[in-house]
């Protein structure tokens, strides 16, 4: 956990905390991203909303990782993600990562697209809050809302792309990749293309 998440956390449980002036900016991020999704009730997936997907890592502006949804307490996909960051020489806990879908909830097929639906405007909010400089999508839904594209994953990867300014490069999901280990050596030459992007 980073300290500007730790503080957040302090101070929410009322305990004051000193703060250095270049964390106030992290901070503040932090109130608009948990104001953004705690209470949210944009469709009826709150009603089994079992927590709201929120910060994981760290708030970084240098590299954003959207996955499609979230990890279903797998630890496995989590683990896999953090080597394969490993592998460019970079940490899983110093990276943000969020999800398309913002809550962690139970429900069906058709409730799942219409709250994707109202999922896709959460996350545009969030984009602009972090302000990333380059985006990582690792999944097909995700790079079809922000691409604005239906094309297969296969044919999105390994290009790159442009949302609003921002570099977005396409990849497979650590779900995707358990059971698909042919596709890994894809997956981590798009993991060299992020590296060669934040060295620039």
């Amino acid at each position: 956990m980073s300290n500007d998440l730790r503080k957040f956390y302090l101070n929410e449980m009322g305990i004051e905390t000193w703060v250095r002036r270049d964390s106030n900016l992290n901070l503040a991020k932090l109130n608009q991203l948990k104001k953004l999704f705690a209470n949210c009730q944009r469709c009826l997936l709150n009603l089994s909303r079992k927590e709201s997907v929120f910060v994981k890592g760290q708030l970084n502006n240098d590299l954003m990782i959207i996955l499609d949804e979230p990890y279903d307490n797998d630890q496995k996909h989590e683990i896999l993600l953090a080597k394969m960051l490993s592998s460019i020489g970079l940490k899983i806990d110093n990276i943000y990562i969020t999800d398309v879908t913002k809550c962690n909830a139970y429900f069906n097929n058709e409730l799942e697209n219409v709250a994707q639906k109202q999922c896709k405007t959460q996350l545009s909010k969030e984009i602009s809050i972090i302000a990333p400089k380059l985006i990582l999508v690792l999944g097909q839904l995700a790079g079809h809302f922000l691409l604005k594209t239906d094309l297969h994953l296969s044919n999105l990867r390994g290009n790159i792309y442009d949302y609003q300014g921002i570099k977005v490069l396409n990849s497979f999901p650590p779900k995707y990749l358990l059971n698909n280990k042919i596709d890994k050596k894809f997956a981590y030459n798009d993991l060299l293309l992020i590296k060669d992007l934040l060295s620039l």
